[in-house]
């Protein structure tokens, strides 16, 4: 078995292959008219990676049988119902229920059951419904903030005191699992429910706020991005601190408090992150990134940055396969053709500018930053608005209603289309990746990428047309 840098104390790994107690999962189905159950087996989690067992249904009953040495995550699907499970060595499970309806008629027992009927309390406790449901009254408070926020913590100790009185039914990693990502549960929840009640951001509420914050719920906001890199082994842990990172740093760019700029980004990225969370945190930044923007060269140098150590190769090979099978922008490649309507109702095409420099800007009109940019463009656009080699292209995703009225309002300088009342279903935007607004990009007179992300400050803008104007045409 692959080894990472996750504590192999603790790590969701599973393997046939090595030697451990055996361990048995069985089960009974009522009403079940298929002939195999899949046992999955996750591993893995930030890679995706997973062990899948298929097991053969026999008058309702299956038994799988295998040896692993780690505490394991798994589900089993019969095509319509899931069982969610937690497994070490040892375990002896039993699955019992009518396939019409699991959720009312499961029944699990057997030596490790306790893990199991655990968590599914867990997601019976849908903490976030809950903090929605006490919205009403921490609104009332006069520090609503400490309301929810100790709200969120009380639960997550019934959820502690719970695990705790089923501690000796498994063994010390299990605990340490479960116990880890009841934190992130709580975690993830106590960032929302600040969110819940102004729809502000952290730095706003900070800002906006002070009469409404005790020293307790200030101190919570100001370190809202301190993670504790001892829980490194919970990928759920892992994947609230993505969720929190991400939104945090998606407030800080629409609040033009942060750059675009991907390397940018992840040096702020990194700096929030303790050492031991910053490879599978990453990871996960790089796995959505390489998904949705086209910025080859930038994604390359970060792949060779974060991936530095031979110790991080099982997150370099997954990100490299995930980049490798993606289609993203490098500078010299054919920039995708498009087939779009202008105002004038003619269709135009990226073709029709060959042999013109183009820079081209996704935007729709109740886009804050969309407008930001076009402030920001408006000496780029007066220094070369005598230039016939220069074209600045503007491709609105809005319905033609909306599109037509921003056009006559803001008086947008450059050549418009649309995406054909599509919005953002027209295929133009899954060939350029735009994940956000706006989302520019610059070509060159050969219809190639010159930049995929270029500059948004006008100086640093203008120096790069002028380099693409140098490019000869064939």
């Amino acid at each position: 078995m692959k080894q990472n840098f996750f504590s192999l104390a603790f790590i969701f790994a599973c393997t046939t292959t090595v030697q451990g107690q055996i361990t048995i999962i069985s089960g009974q189905i009522e009403n079940f008219k298929n002939d195999t159950v899949k046992i999955i087996f996750q591993i893995n989690d930030i890679t995706r990676q997973s062990e899948v067992h298929f097991v053969p249904v026999n008058n309702g009953e299956f038994s799988d049988t295998l040896r692993i040495t780690m505490p394991t995550y798994f589900y089993t699907n019969d095509g319509t119902n899931y069982i969610n499970g937690l497994i070490e060595t040892g375990d002896r499970i039993n699955i019992a229920y009518n396939a019409d309806n699991a959720n009312t008629t499961s029944k699990i027992t057997g030596k490790g059951s306790e893990k199991m009927s655990f968590i599914n309390s867990l997601v019976r406790f849908k903490l976030y419904n809950r903090l929605k449901e006490q919205l009403p009254i921490a609104k009332t408070k006069k520090y609503p903030f400490d309301y929810l926020l100790n709200y969120a913590d009380s639960i997550g100790n019934v959820m502690l005191n719970k695990l705790d009185s089923i501690r000796t039914f498994m063994k010390p990693g299990s605990y340490a699992l479960l116990k880890a990502d009841i934190k992130a549960v709580v975690m993830g929840n106590k960032y929302r429910s600040v969110g819940l009640v102004y729809h502000e951001s952290i730095d706003e509420t900070l800002n906006k706020r002070q009469n409404e914050l005790t020293k307790f719920s200030k101190n919570y906001l100001q370190n809202v991005l301190s993670f504790d890199q001892t829980l490194f082994y919970s990928s759920r842990y892992i994947n609230e601190v993505y969720n929190i990172l991400f939104v945090n740093h998606d407030g800080l760019v629409l609040g033009n408090k942060a750059s675009k700029n991907l390397i940018e980004k992840y040096a702020y990225l990194s700096k929030c992150l303790p050492q031991k969370l910053k490879t599978s945190v990453l990871t996960l930044f790089l796995e959505h990134d390489i998904e949705k923007l086209n910025q080859a060269e930038d994604l390359e140098t970060l792949i060779n940055q974060i991936y530095s150590s031979p110790k991080d190769s099982v997150y370099r090979n997954y990100i490299e396969k995930r980049y490798s099978d993606a289609i993203t922008f490098k500078k010299g490649m054919n920039a995708p053709n498009f087939t779009l309507e202008n105002e004038k109702g003619e269709k135009m095409t990226l073709s029709s500018f060959k042999g013109k420099t183009v820079y081209v800007d996704f935007w729709y009109a109740a886009c804050g930053p969309c407008h930001a940019l076009f402030k920001l463009m408006e000496p780029v656009k007066k220094y070369f608005s005598s230039n016939t080699e220069v074209v600045f292209l503007n491709i609105s995703i809005d319905r033609k209603e909306i599109w037509d009225a921003a056009l006559k309002k803001y008086k947008i300088p450059g050549h418009h289309l649309f995406t054909e009342n599509k919005e953002a279903n027209h295929p133009v935007i899954k060939l350029y990746k735009v994940a956000g607004y706006p989302t520019t990009c610059l070509i060159d007179k050969n219809g190639k990428i010159f930049m995929a992300n270029p500059s948004d400050n006008p100086e640093e803008l203008l120096r790069q047309i002028e380099e693409a104007l140098l490019i000869e045409s064939n």
